[in-house]
């Protein structure tokens, strides 16, 4: 029997799928923590348990202060958030 007969079809699914997410600044207004990580996220139920990557873009207003640890940001939203004193590590 020849060997694409013999190993169990897969289909066109990716097996190992990074499972990423997006967050806007006014998705970060209710949160009641300054410090925001993935772990804070997740407590917070503003993303699921199975994400593993975050990144936060410069949508919305942000007027209050954050200090991002271990998420993606992208440029502008980095700026803004020097801007209103916070950080990003």
């Amino acid at each position: 029997m020849p060997i694409q007969r013999r190993l169990p079809k897969r289909g066109f699914c990716i097996i190992n799928r990074c499972k990423a997410s997006e967050l806007n600044f006014y998705d970060l207004t209710s949160l009641s923590d300054n410090d925001v990580s993935l772990a804070t996220l997740k407590k917070h139920k503003l993303i699921s348990n199975r994400i593993t990557k975050v990144k936060i873009l410069n949508t919305g207003i942000c007027n209050k202060l954050f200090n991002i640890n271990g998420l993606h940001v992208t440029d502008k939203a980095k700026l803004a958030i020097e801007e209103n004193g916070g950080s990003v590590t």
